[in-house]
């Protein structure tokens, strides 16, 4: 899949660099991959970061998508155990509710870009690495 498409894809919008595939061959043939890397960084630097926009039409099929999902769709019957592999004191049951990203896009108009600012436990946010042209070329790199 191609940088555009992907872009469009995860961010239902127009590419902020289009290169073609012309272009992109001239570019991996002429020039060092760490170059390469280290210019698309600067580059997209300038660009805001890109949190995606979710209009009011998708929030309200999100909502409905959300409203259709029954209990029994996402009850799991199997032994469920904690990421930490710590013993609970508790009893746990063998059911739980899977993970379910119905609705994600009802309430993200509102709060989006406030999710994308909130670090993860081992890695920085999507927005903070976004900042730095170093942060960027991590991005960079996994294209």
């Amino acid at each position: 899949m191609k940088i555009n498409e992907l872009f469009k894809k995860f961010y239902g919008m127009k590419p902020y660099l289009f290169i073609d595939e012309k272009e992109w061959q001239h570019i991996i043939t002429t020039y060092d991959k760490d170059e390469v890397v280290d210019e698309l960084a600067k580059c997209l630097h300038t660009y805001r970061c890109p949190i995606p926009e979710i209009t009011e039409q998708e929030a309200l099929k999100s909502l409905k998508k959300l409203k259709g999902v029954q209990w029994g769709d996402v009850l799991e019957y199997k032994s469920w155990f904690p990421r930490n592999e710590r013993r609970s004191k508790y009893e746990l049951t063998h059911s739980y509710f899977k993970r379910d990203n119905s609705g994600n896009n009802a309430s993200n108009p509102f709060h989006i870009e406030t999710r994308w600012k909130v670090d993860w436990t081992r890695t920085p946010s999507g927005w903070r690495t976004w900042q730095t042209v170093d942060g960027i070329k991590t991005i960079v790199r996994a294209f």
